[in-house]
């Protein structure tokens, strides 16, 4: 007698079939597959002998890649005011490396992203790792020296409100903080660790 074998379950071969005919008894009759028929002429489009594979004349992707198109790290004003996690910490996170977030979490994804855009702001791009860091070049500004002492100061609401001046500044027609040499520098580091 035939038998067929299912996980931790063996059916004889007339068992098998009972469920079977059970089961074409149960589904409605629009759900059977000889509803859904193609025409002759279909057909013959389809399975042309000299096309004949599933695969000619697919001209669309056919794995699906997951990322994220838009991640902005501490290089970024507006992100870099609320946030520590670095451009090297978004690719480590990406490739499914666990990180510590701003405020002591951890955190993980379920597997590794297969792409990632870090789509950091030009406008004063690095301003806030050089500013926090205490860049000699970003400080030898006015409001360098002024956003500094008040991202430091050790007051939370200061901090926040010099935040949000910031990145209110990004609006305006000139930035507040126009230094070429510290955007080169920092271009430079995040190039260096793309290519790596």
């Amino acid at each position: 007698m035939l038998h067929f074998f299912n996980h931790r379950y063996t059916l004889s071969f007339r068992a098998t079939l009972a469920l079977i005919i059970c089961a074409g008894a149960i589904v409605p009759p629009a759900a059977r597959a000889q509803e859904y028929s193609t025409a002759q002429e279909d057909t013959e489009t389809v399975l042309a002998p000299e096309d004949f594979s599933p695969y000619a004349g697919r001209n669309f992707p056919q794995i699906p890649l997951w990322g994220d198109s838009h991640l902005h790290t501490m290089v970024s004003v507006d992100a870099g005011t609320m946030t520590r996690l670095s451009q090297e910490d978004a690719y480590r996170f990406a490739r499914g490396e666990e990180v510590t977030t701003t405020h002591g979490l951890r955190a993980k994804l379920s597997r590794p992203l297969d792409w990632l855009v870090i789509s950091d702001h030009a406008e004063m791009y690095g301003l806030m790792p050089q500013l926090l860091s205490g860049d000699a070049q970003v400080l030898s500004t006015e409001q360098g020296r002024l956003w500094y002492e008040a991202l430091t100061a050790g007051d939370a609401q200061k901090a926040f409100d010099t935040a949000m001046e910031i990145v209110a500044s990004l609006s305006d027609e000139d930035p507040p903080i126009d230094n070429p040499k510290a955007i080169k520098h920092a271009w430079e580091a995040y190039t260096a660790l793309a290519d790596r």
